[in-house]
């Protein structure tokens, strides 16, 4: 069995709880509820969902760039979340993070040249940095004379081109990207996705990839994790999650994926808006619109199982897929099952209170 790079077990991360008595405090806001997912050597696993599910949070928990509430967070088989002095600095060495946006992550009172040279001042690496510096000006594809500019001077790909050499610097083994690529134009995406294979291909990287743009996550992954609401709700192969999603989460975020082609193009899954309050914890959060919710959901949390080797999924009517059909864009409602599903919520609205 290949061995895991980085893993998370069971994290929580549970903002505004108070202290209690003895320190066991109670209340707080789930930001991310016993998530558990790992990173093999050499390979790209993207973890998607919609904004405010708690990818990034789980990217800086990864990194303990914040605390965990609960749970583990290992490197190498190393325990993150308890390391300290030396032994975390030298784990913090062989992981680095990509940050969103490449116009706020740099600082614009420094060069280029600084801006690359800073974690091995602050790691205090031996040698020449300065050959080191234009080695990783080569690598990312930004020319020699880039290196006395200012941040404001470049645009947004070429910034995050000197993000990614920054978080080279120090020879990593792990990148975690927090939407990389999100605030940049389509074709420079592009660009950058293909800069980020070549890279893992030479240097053998492996990537945490955190993403909400599925066609992106199609093009670069190895295997897909999906997070709802703070929780892991299925995770696979990119083969698996895209041509065969369990739960029905995935297969509405599959459905809203743009598809170019009007010959191709299928109707979206429509699910019911909700208040905008989180259902109570003990249940599926998804429960309130999901067409196959049942009294279990409300009652028992679903905790993932394995439907196929290597795919998991916390539904516990995962294999309740007739309504659905995967079409070219991804899961879609069958016409029949759209009017069943469009009666289902008109009758739930009536239930709800005006």
């Amino acid at each position: 069995m290949t061995r895991s790079l980085l893993e998370l077990r069971n994290v929580d991360k549970i903002y505004g709880r108070g202290a209690g008595l003895f320190g066991s405090g109670r209340g707080g806001t789930y930001a991310v509820e016993g998530v558990s997912l790992s990173v093999r050597p050499g390979e790209t696993l993207a973890l998607v969902g919609e904004s405010g599910c708690g990818k990034s949070t789980t990217a800086r928990l990864a990194l303990r760039l914040i605390e965990t509430s609960g749970g583990e967070v290992l490197f190498d088989s190393k325990d993150v979340t308890r390391a300290r002095g030396a032994t975390l600095r030298s784990l913090r060495e062989r992981m680095q993070m990509v940050f969103q946006d490449p116009f706020a992550s740099l600082d614009p009172r420094m060069s280029v040249r600084q801006i690359i040279a800073e974690p091995l001042q602050v790691h205090r690496v031996k040698g020449d940095h300065r050959a080191r510096v234009d080695e990783l000006m080569a690598l990312v594809g930004l020319r020699p004379d880039h290196a006395g500019r200012f941040a404001h001077e470049f645009s947004g790909g070429q910034r995050q081109r000197i993000g990614i050499a920054r978080a080279l610097a120090l020879n990593p083994e792990l990148l975690i990207c927090d939407e990389p690529v999100s605030a940049l134009d389509v074709s420079i995406q592009a660009q950058v996705i293909n800069l980020m294979l070549d890279l893992r291909a030479r240097l053998g990287l492996s990537y945490l990839f955190i993403s909400h743009d599925l066609s992106v996550v199609r093009h670069i992954a190895d295997r897909v994790a999906v997070m709802h609401l703070g929780r892991m709700i299925e995770s696979g192969t990119k083969a698996r999650i895209f041509s065969a999603p369990m739960h029905p989460y995935t297969r509405t975020m599959l459905s809203a994926v743009p598809q170019p082609d009007p010959g191709r193009r299928k109707p979206a899954v429509r699910i019911p808006a909700t208040s905008g309050a989180i259902p109570g914890r003990e249940g599926c959060l998804y429960r309130d619109r999901c067409p196959l919710a049942s009294a279990r959901c409300a009652s028992e949390r679903p905790q993932p199982r394995s439907v196929a080797e290597g795919h998991l999924v916390a539904c516990h009517h995962a294999e309740e897929q007739a309504p659905f059909v995967l079409g070219q864009g991804g899961a879609v409602l069958t016409p029949g099952a759209q009017r069943r599903f469009e009666l289902y919520v008109r009758k739930r609205a009536e239930r709800s209170p005006a």
